[in-house]
């Protein structure tokens, strides 16, 4: 659960602060059980019982449509799809003269989570990097 949903392991703690922070996601995802946030700590509904509902929730529970608004919709099918369409655009690109002459590469799909990469700093000269690793030319 602490992998998941982002709490600590164990403990009727970690699950009351999902309750806190997503409550009508919570209560969402009880009613298409048949159960009430209300039955909570009754025999029709344990704190087990419970954890073992948010434990692991798949990608169409709303808890998890709740905490991961931007990602929740791309699965592996998704990802994959947009790698194939990626790879097309690459492969119909590489045929032009943009392509022979290194300009204008199409983008890939932006992927929801995956942050674009930062250009940190300037090239190194490689004099300088083989003095650096001691390496003799």
């Amino acid at each position: 659960m602490a992998r998941t949903l982002g709490y600590r392991p164990g403990g009727i703690l970690s699950l009351a602060a999902l309750i806190e922070q997503y409550p009508r996601a919570v209560e969402r995802d009880l009613i298409d059980r048949g159960l009430r946030l209300r039955q909570l700590g009754t025999e029709a509904l344990t704190w087990c019982d419970f954890r073992a509902i948010f434990a692991d929730p798949h990608p169409d529970m709303a808890v998890t449509r709740a905490m991961r608004p931007d990602e929740w919709q791309w699965g592996l099918p998704e990802q994959l799809l947009a790698s194939a369409v990626d790879a097309l655009t690459l492969l119909v690109w590489a045929k032009t003269k943009d392509a022979q002459k290194g300009r204008n590469r199409p983008k890939p799909i932006p992927r929801p989570g995956i942050a674009k990469p930062e250009r940190i700093g300037d090239a190194m000269p490689i004099e300088e990097l083989n003095a650096l690793i001691g390496w003799e030319v």
